[in-house]
Parts: C-alpha cells; sequence; structure tokens
C-alpha cells in the first residue's frame, strides 16, 4: 500500500507544473481573502529589495529628497555592499512610487470585477489653511462571484481595514456645486470600472452632499426601481449624526453652565501651556486634560471625562503649592483649580448622560461594528435613550429606564440637576429625530437588519404599529425582490456547490452544458427571488448563529440572500473618520494639511493600499507631517503617470 502511494505521489510531482503566466491569479500564504493576480506578484518580487526601502518612506511619511542626505546614502551602501538592489536618487523613488501606485490600483480592480454592490464612502473636509478635500472610498465583499463555495476567509479580512481609496480630489480649485461634485464622482467611479456596480453610499450630512446623492441616483441607479424603491441605499453617516445630536446637546448644557466650562477651559490650558505647572501638576493627577476643540463636539466629553479623574489632584497641587513663588499663583486662580460639590455633580451627571454618544461613536471605529447591518438598532437605541430621559424627568424613577440610560439609582443626584441636564438632552432630539426618520424610510436600512439570522422582523413587530409594520416589509420585500432578480439575470453562479474535486472524472462539453442548463432551470423552479425571501423570514430565529457563520452554512439554499446579506455585511454605516483608513491623526487633516504634492497624495493612498491588502498589518499612526519639507520636494521629475488602463466599466 506504501508503495502504491509512493508512486502516486511520484507520478503527480513528474507532472509539468503550472507557470506563473499561465494562471489569472495566485494565492499566497499571506492570510488575507484577495489573491493577488500574477502581475502584481511578479512585480512584488522584481523590485522585491527596493519596494522594502519606498515602504519605509511611505510609513514614516519621509519627504522623498531625504534619501540624498550624505547619512541615508551610508545606510543604503550597507545594502549596496552585499549585492542588494537598491534606489539612490528621489527621481528613482518617484519613478517606482509611480508604478507601485500603478500595479495596486489595477490589483484593486481585479479584486472588485469579483464583487458587487459595492459601498462607496464620501468625506469631506477643509484644513485650517483652507484647502478642501474630497476623499473616495470604496468597501466591498470580495469574492462575492466565486464559483466554489465559499468560506470565512474568503469574505473578511481577518480584522484589517477594508475601507480601499479611490481617491482625493482637491476641491479648493473648483467651485463647490452640486454638478461639480457629481462629475468628480462619476469620473472617479468609472476609473475603477464600478459604475454600475454600486449598492449604496455612505456620506456625511453636508447640505452639499445630499443633493448631489439626490441627482447622482439618476445617473447610477440602472438597476432596478419598482414601487418607488431605489437600488442604490442611502446612508446618512452615523458617526456625524452622533456628532451633531451631541452638538445640540452641548449647546443647551452651555447656555445654562457656560461659566463652569469656561474655568474647566481655563484649567486645561494652564495646565498644558505653563510649563513650570505642567511639571509639577503630573505628580498629581495621572494624565494631561485635553482641550476642548470646537470642531469636534466630543472633543468636550473626552474633557469632562477626564477633569473628574484629575480634580480631586488639581486642587491638592493649587493648596500645597500656592505660595510658591516658582508657579506664581494669584487669588483669583482659585477659581480655576478649585470646584464646589454642586458643580461636580453637574459635570458628572451630563458624562454619564453622554456617555452613550461616545460609546457609539468608539463602536463605529471598529469595521465589525460600523456595519449597516446595524444601523437599526444603534437608532433603536437612542430613541429608546431619549424616552427614558423624558420619563425621568418627568419624575419616573422606573429601574429599566434608568437602565437604558445608563444609570443607577445612587447616580442620580437632585431634582434641580437632573431637571437641567435632562432639558439639555431632550431639547437635542429634533436633531436626532430627522435622522432616524430619514434611516427608518430608507429600505436598506431596514433588509440589513432583517438579513441578520437573530432578529429578522421581530424587532421590528415589537416596536412598531401594524401599518408601519406592513410598510416596512413591502418596501423591503421589493427591494429584496428586485435584487435577486438582477441577481439572477447578471450572475453565472447558479447554484454554489462544493470546491471542485481534483479526481473527479471530466465531464465532456456537452454534457456540462446540459448539467448547467438543468441546474438553472431547477434553481429558477425552486428558488424564485420571493421564495427566497419568504422561506427565510418563515424560519425560525437563530439566536445562536452569527451573521457571517449562517450565511456562509445557507448559501447553497438562499444564493442570492447570502450575496446581498454578506455584500450588506461589509457596507459601512459611518466614514468613521477618513483618516482611519491611512492611520493618520485626526489633527493632520484639520491642521494646515494639503495635498498640493502630488507624491504626498500618492503616499497617503499607498499607506491604505498596504492596510488594505495585508501587506503592512500594523502601520504606525502619523501624528505629524513634514508640509513644509514635502512643499520643498515638488521638483519636476520626467515620468508618466500612468493610473488605469483604458477599459469599459465592468457590468
Amino acid at each position: 500500500q506504501h508503495y502504491r502511494d509512493y508512486e502516486l505521489f511520484s507520478k503527480y510531482l513528474s507532472t509539468k507544473q503550472p507557470a506563473l503566466e499561465s494562471v489569472s491569479y495566485v494565492d499566497s500564504n499571506q492570510p488575507k481573502p484577495i489573491p493577488f493576480n500574477k502581475k502584481f506578484l511578479q512585480f512584488l518580487s522584481d523590485n522585491h529589495s527596493e519596494l522594502r526601502i519606498l515602504n519605509m518612506f511611505i510609513e514614516g511619511f519621509i519627504p522623498f529628497n531625504a534619501i540624498e542626505l550624505e547619512g541615508m546614502k551610508d545606510v543604503l551602501s550597507v545594502l549596496d555592499d552585499i549585492g542588494l538592489p537598491i534606489i539612490a536618487s528621489r527621481k528613482g523613488l518617484v519613478s517606482l512610487l509611480s508604478s507601485y501606485e500603478k500595479e495596486f490600483n489595477e490589483q484593486l480592480k481585479h479584486a472588485m470585477k469579483f464583487s458587487n454592490h459595492i459601498n462607496i464612502l464620501i468625506d469631506m473636509w477643509t484644513s485650517s489653511n483652507k484647502k478642501s478635500y474630497l476623499a473616495v472610498m470604496a468597501a466591498f465583499c470580495p469574492n462575492l462571484k466565486q464559483k466554489s463555495l465559499l468560506k470565512r476567509e474568503d469574505v473578511t479580512n481577518a480584522g484589517n481595514s477594508n475601507t480601499h481609496i479611490l481617491d482625493f480630489i482637491d476641491l479648493s480649485c473648483i467651485s463647490i456645486t452640486n454638478e461639480s461634485l457629481k462629475l468628480a464622482l462619476l469620473s472617479c467611479l468609472s476609473e475603477y470600472s464600478i459604475s454600475q456596480k454600486i449598492g449604496s453610499i455612505t456620506l456625511g450630512n453636508d447640505s452639499n452632499n445630499i443633493s448631489m446623492l439626490n441627482n447622482i441616483n439618476e445617473v447610477l441607479d440602472l438597476g432596478f426601481e419598482l414601487n418607488g424603491v431605489r437600488k442604490i441605499c442611502r446612508i446618512n453617516c452615523m458617526e456625524n449624526v452622533l456628532n451633531r445630536v451631541f452638538l445640540d446637546l452641548l449647546t443647551s448644557f452651555e447656555k445654562d453652565h457656560m461659566s463652569l466650562l469656561s474655568r474647566i477651559d481655563k484649567l486645561a490650558s494652564c495646565t498644558r501651556n505653563n510649563p513650570i505647572i505642567r511639571k509639577k501638576i503630573y505628580s498629581y493627577i495621572r494624565c494631561e486634560i485635553p482641550k476642548h476643540v470646537n470642531t469636534s463636539s466630543l472633543s468636550r466629553y473626552h474633557q469632562l471625562e477626564v477633569f473628574l479623574t484629575a480634580s480631586t489632584g488639581v486642587k491638592e497641587f493649587f493648596f500645597e503649592n500656592r505660595f510658591e513663588p516658582e508657579f506664581q499663583q494669584i487669588l483669583d486662580d482659585h477659581s480655576i483649580f478649585c470646584f464646589n460639590e454642586n458643580e461636580m455633580e453637574y459635570i458628572l451627571f451630563f458624562v454619564r448622560i453622554a456617555r452613550i454618544f461616545q460609546e457609539f461613536t468608539t463602536l463605529l471605529e471598529d469595521d465589525t461594528t460600523n456595519s449597516l447591518c446595524y444601523g437599526i438598532e444603534y437608532y433603536m437605541i437612542l430613541r429608546q435613550f431619549y424616552k427614558s430621559c423624558e420619563e425621568l424627568k418627568c419624575g419616573s424613577d422606573d429601574i429599566l429606564h434608568m437602565t437604558n440610560i445608563g444609570l443607577k439609582k445612587t447616580d442620580v443626584p437632585s431634582n434641580e440637576i437632573k431637571e437641567q441636564v435632562l432639558s439639555a438632552v431632550i431639547e437635542s432630539y429634533p436633531e436626532f429625530e430627522k435622522s432616524m426618520d430619514f434611516a427608518f424610510k430608507e429600505p436598506g436600512y431596514w433588509v440589513a437588519h432583517i438579513l441578520q439570522p437573530h432578529r429578522k422582523t421581530d424587532l421590528l413587530t415589537r416596536s412598531f404599529d401594524q401599518s408601519f409594520i406592513e410598510e416596512v416589509i413591502e418596501s423591503a420585500t421589493s427591494y429584496v425582490v428586485n435584487y435577486c432578480k438582477t441577481y439572477a439575470e447578471t450572475s453565472d453562479i447558479i447554484l454554489r456547490s462544493k470546491p471542485v474535486n481534483a479526481n473527479r472524472v471530466k465531464k465532456p462539453k456537452l454534457l456540462k452544458k446540459l448539467s448547467a442548463y438543468l441546474d438553472r432551470n431547477i434553481a429558477e423552479f425552486h428558488h424564485s427571488p420571493k421564495d427566497e425571501w419568504k422561506m427565510y423570514l418563515e424560519e425560525p430565529l437563530q439566536t445562536n448563529k452569527e451573521f457571517v457563520s449562517y450565511w456562509l452554512e445557507n448559501q447553497s439554499r438562499f444564493p442570492a440572500l447570502c450575496n446581498l446579506a454578506l455584500a450588506f455585511y461589509h457596507t459601512k454605516l459611518s466614514t468613521a473618520g477618513v483618516e482611519s483608513s491611512f492611520s493618520i491623526s485626526k489633527r493632520v487633516l484639520d491642521n494646515r494639511f494639503s495635498l498640493a504634492n502630488p507624491h504626498l497624495k500618492r503616499t497617503m493612498i499607498m499607506r491604505n493600499r498596504l492596510k488594505c491588502f495585508n501587506l503592512r498589518k500594523k502601520m504606525p499612526v502619523a501624528e505629524h507631517i513634514a508640509t513644509d519639507a514635502w512643499s520643498e520636494d515638488e521638483e519636476d521629475v520626467d515620468y508618466t503617470d500612468v493610473y488605469f488602463s483604458d477599459s469599459d466599466d465592468e457590468n
């Protein structure tokens, strides 16, 4: 038996192995759902040593002219001495960067060919030097068009980012209108050949963005539209919703406590900007009291949260050092360093009440919880939060309402404090209600929610009246049925089956066609679009099944629904800060940020590519970009910029 095994092994070993050029893509040993195509692998292999040098510049945001410094030349000479190819000039780095970006972009285009229902994310921001930018990003479930059974590693990204930067568009030189934004976005989508693959758009609530989205539907909505149900799901960035609602809450709270918050701002400034006090006070407090930034309403929450932990130490510092001449304390400084019990109760109760906004913002920074599947639940929890605040304000001491707000009975302060803080919360409800109503009227939110096997329509039927339930189910059914029809018409995947067995006898070509014809007709007979949806809803809740696991286990029974569910799982509920997509801090974008240097722009995009394709598992977060040094790096270099090959949009 062992001898026969050896003969079989020897036989397979002696057969001619396929060359790299004969296959369309190659799986590498790097854990990732997206296999690299052969052309990209060849590029990585041919430029292995040089790319390691370039990656160092990309990771560190090092201006390219630094390669010509004497110290850098000494380092590179060590590599040269051992026979490794190196780059020794700025021109060489720029040329390689151009090729690197071109190959990576082709790899991204290749990956998106095997997906559909792509989620586009749009984020706009303006830096302190009045430069405005539009970031266009894409999130998608890889391998949805794979013909064999999908596995978890095929559709998840091992905890790494899967939000791909498509382009940065400089808006500083153009008039920001609905039409200009629309044209800029359409041009970007066309370059990546995904104009007809868009399933959803996630964007901030800026009025220009919303108007642009209304206009662009006419161009991109070339798929189904039945009973007013659009193909493209519109998603308001949940992080922006939280920021705007919290800003309303904070504005109401500040009206009654302007003096108190002003003193805390002075304390933060004093402990940060006075070097003598700063050095001494850290022996009394564990961390620095952050400054409130007007562009981020939640920065006030962070400030107050830290202030609560530091207030006792700050007070001790003042009383123990107020007569020390080096600190130059005066009598009026008492109000900056010392706060009475009533003031502390106001701050403590406000922080406890507002904690939900901070917790939700943190959840949205995680790809697994920044999913459209959880959108309805975020809004439902916040709606219940507001209802419970109203009940507590009216005098209720129901433990359920306290739990909904995140309080214990011992946390409730005096009636005066409770009345003022809860009134501020309730005044922010109209702003929240506008965003909630928008989400509740968008079928995509509900479809993504219902596709959770442990939810289905359970939360809907327990929380709303019958007329609203019927309206939601009708619009969700229209959306799903039309999606399934489109899927059946455009997909060449009839029924996902087990991976092909290499030892199976090959069928003749004619028999393959007959089998495919039979499979198609059987599939159409047993799985009409409405049947898939109806069967799924009629089955009991799967309370012990995780989302991805359930749909992978049921992909053969519900092929179209599985496709839609996994696409929605990768659809982002929030842009969650464009800066996280390429590992830079928020203040870098808010400061004198500029992408006037095209090499800096490419460097930022390449940081994103390295993260999303798992070539760099841990990308250091850049706290500073040497903008002036990059500006000096802008010298003309003779090379041709090539980003995309000419091709028609993939349908």
